[in-house]
């Protein structure tokens, strides 16, 4: 009878999940090559015409760009030093150990990214709440403490040499959440005061039978906004149950906080949100300006 045996148990199939990871990864940053492009002529115009907002997102647009560039590069680098230059059937090993690759540079380069996508979503909570700093106060300390749980997640990932199964590193956990409460608390303050503006110039302006002002430009948000916001937290729930699809599944929340400022310019500048002509889409934005200019707002 043979002795039952005790040795470590075996690792997940980390080589495969990278491969899937990282080619969701590259699908994603193909589409985000096509948006930036279009993002690029957007705010060339705009800036032409006098728009001053136009430079601030152009250069916020294109930082975002080459951070998800050098990110899928490094991913690309792993994929190599993984399957062509490292041992045969080492993958699984090179994957495991956080310390052996690049993880530190990607996080970092995440938290840099993350970071910008968060600070363009406050900021148009600012314009939209009038530029009232007092509103955006409490946005500003939950960043400063999601960038601090950032750092110390990376220093606690390198020291510790931790490993894609070994125990939750908590500073990573609060990273995570705190990305998605800020995502969902700023969207959710931006929704409720063009719903509160729309209802007020609905009762002025516009009939009874006609649709919110505003209705088109909430579409936007949510639906644009929510891709990143679900896509942090699903990564949460996979990091807080262990399972090994976590670790690759950051490298599409990277690619998805690049596109969703991108997408939101688009979408607005071509009106292609849910059910609305680009001359709708005109309209509201056009309503969305003089209500930020007038004293009721």
């Amino acid at each position: 009878m043979r002795a039952p045996s005790h040795g470590p148990p075996p690792l997940p199939p980390y080589g495969q999940l990278f491969i899937i990871g990282i080619w969701v990864e590259s699908v994603l940053y193909g589409i985000n090559i096509v948006v930036f492009t279009a993002v690029v002529v957007i705010l060339l115009r705009r800036y032409q015409a006098g728009k001053s907002s136009a430079r601030l997102l152009l250069a916020t647009s294109t930082v975002l760009f080459l951070l998800s560039t050098a990110y899928v590069s490094i991913s690309c680098r792993e994929l190599l030093e993984a399957y062509v230059w490292g041992p045969p059937g080492g993958a699984n090993l090179y994957f495991a150990d956080a310390s052996q690759h690049y993880t530190g540079v990607k996080l970092s380069l995440a938290l840099v990214n993350i970071f910008i996508q968060d600070v363009i979503l406050i900021w148009r909570m600012w314009v939209v709440y009038n530029n009232k700093w007092t509103i955006i106060i409490l946005p500003i300390l939950g960043e400063i403490g999601h960038v601090a749980a950032g750092i110390s997640s990376i220093h606690s990932i390198l020291l510790c040499k931790s490993t894609v199964s070994g125990p939750a590193v908590p500073s990573l956990v609060v990273y995570w959440g705190l990305d998605f409460v800020i995502n969902i608390g700023v969207t959710g303050c931006i929704i409720h005061k063009l719903w509160s503006a729309g209802r007020t110039v609905k009762g002025f302006i516009i009939t009874r039978d006609t649709h919110h002002p505003y209705l088109s430009v909430i579409f936007i948000i949510v639906e644009s906004g929510g891709i990143l916001a679900m896509a942090t937290l699903i990564t949460l729930c996979l990091y807080l149950s262990r399972n090994p699809a976590a670790a690759p599944a950051i490298d599409s929340v990277v690619q998805f906080a690049t596109l969703t400022p991108l997408l939101i310019v688009v979408r607005v500048a071509f009106g292609l949100q849910r059910g609305v002509s680009v001359n709708e889409t005109t309209a509201v934005s056009y309503s969305v300006e003089l209500t930020q200019a007038s004293p009721a707002s």
